[in-house]
């Protein structure tokens, strides 16, 4: 019908400008018509997390540009997830020097695969994809992290012993520099490593 009446738009969720004029163009055209986006796969983690972690329904958006000391628990925020390219800008600019003296970001990495986050790591540590949690919860142990998820890291790094150099470097690091560190966790990683990481940027101001 001339009104829209009847039709029907089924897209996944994008957030390109162009697209988003053309919807609001369809939708002055035919103003009975529906728009509606699927997105089959989302961030559910993350969102769950900050539920958990602040009690309200808010996703991490991270100032890397600002970020002096990184830890990437399996979140290839170069490539891979979402915002990626406004990360990989932000990311960029920790690391562009002009002089010897310029001061640069550092990255630390937990991962299972290589990713092109991982490729551009100071210090990556290659895991079994179930040793996140158990590295994520070694690091917020050292880092000091406290509260009821605080009693529960000792039970949650089991099996990670090997790993404990690696973990207390980094920690040692990240306390270094603690109001410009930031702890971000991939959005493939269940909820328990993103509350981690979620205790660990509250415990690093």
């Amino acid at each position: 019908a001339g009104n829209g009446e009847g039709l029907a738009f089924l897209a996944d969720e994008s957030a390109s400008p162009t697209r988003a004029r053309l919807v609001a163009s369809l939708k002055q055209k035919f103003p009975r018509a529906i728009w509606a986006e699927y997105e089959p796969v989302q961030d559910e983690p993350p969102v769950a997390a900050a539920q958990a972690a602040f009690g309200r329904n808010v996703k991490p958006v991270y100032r890397f540009a600002a970020a002096k000391r990184i830890l990437s628990l399996d979140a290839d925020f170069l490539h891979a997830e979402s915002g990626s390219l406004y990360y990989a800008r932000e990311f960029a600019k920790g690391r562009r020097v002009t002089k010897p003296t310029d001061p640069m970001n550092r990255l630390y990495v937990v991962e299972s695969l290589m990713t092109l986050t991982g490729g551009q790591a100071d210090h990556r540590l290659r895991v079994r994809p179930t040793d996140v949690v158990r590295v994520a919860a070694l690091v917020a142990s050292k880092l000091g992290v406290t509260g009821e998820l605080g009693v529960a890291l000792a039970s949650l790094a089991k099996g990670a012993e090997a790993h404990a150099a690696w973990a207390e470097e980094c920690a040692k690091d990240l306390l270094l520099k603690k109001a410009e560190s930031v702890v971000v966790a991939g959005y493939t990683q269940p909820l328990a490593v993103h509350l981690i990481a979620a205790a660990m940027n509250q415990t690093l101001g």
